[in-house]
């Protein structure tokens, strides 16, 4: 009986094993703009499964699974037959902005893809804050929309400062200000790869 009973659970493995969709993707990263290879970026791969909308916005389950490096074609491959509602990548490597594949694409169980990720090189923007008794505002916000620094909005009440913030080179980065809690204006910016650029707020 115990022999019949592992034999049973034995085949009910094997079907539940043979019935599970594979998944493919080839990811080639290359560099904004160039759009030339970029080998040894450190890739991660993170199964996202439990997706539901909610009152308070989107819940899921995100759980890394696999770190992998593009090789000299700047190509990673990666296959899995695990269950999961999407697959998600975030890339990293050194003097390049960190990239997310979420914000472009959407990978779901069963695909078969071979997909193209770009690269920025990383620039600055140093925020020169300048506490001004002409202005005389109470209050100044300060937000560079850069999503691998979780776009922080930084306060200041009084005072000069200095801030540097990381953003994407060779494009316009979305600096957004707001003075005294009411006023909200957006000042796009390019800086371009390597460089640093000086940018003074007086409140």
């Amino acid at each position: 009986m115990i022999k019949l009973l592992f034999t049973y659970s034995l085949i009910l493995i094997t079907i539940f094993s043979c019935n599970r969709v594979e998944t493919t993707v080839e990811l080639t990263v290359t560099e904004f703009e160039s759009n030339s290879v970029i080998e040894d970026v450190d890739v991660e791969v993170y199964e996202i499964s439990n997706i539901e909308q909610g009152s308070n916005g989107v819940s899921f389950d995100r759980e890394l699974v696999n770190n992998l490096r593009t090789n000299e074609q700047g190509i990673i491959q990666y296959s899995t037959k695990a269950n999961f509602e999407r697959l998600e990548f975030d890339l990293s490597k050194n003097r390049y902005v960190n990239t997310f594949s979420a914000d472009q694409f959407f990978i779901e169980n069963g695909d078969n893809l071979a997909l193209q990720l770009e690269m920025n090189r990383e620039a600055f923007i140093k925020f020169i804050i300048i506490d001004d008794p002409m202005i005389n505002q109470g209050e100044l916000r300060v937000l560079a929309d850069v999503f691998d620094q979780g776009n922080d909005e930084h306060i200041f009440t009084s005072g000069d400062a200095e801030l540097i913030k990381q953003v994407r080179g060779n494009t316009e980065t979305d600096v957004w200000i707001t003075r005294n809690m009411s006023i909200t204006t957006n000042n796009p910016t390019f800086v371009s790869a390597g460089d640093t650029l000086d940018f003074e707020i007086s409140y």
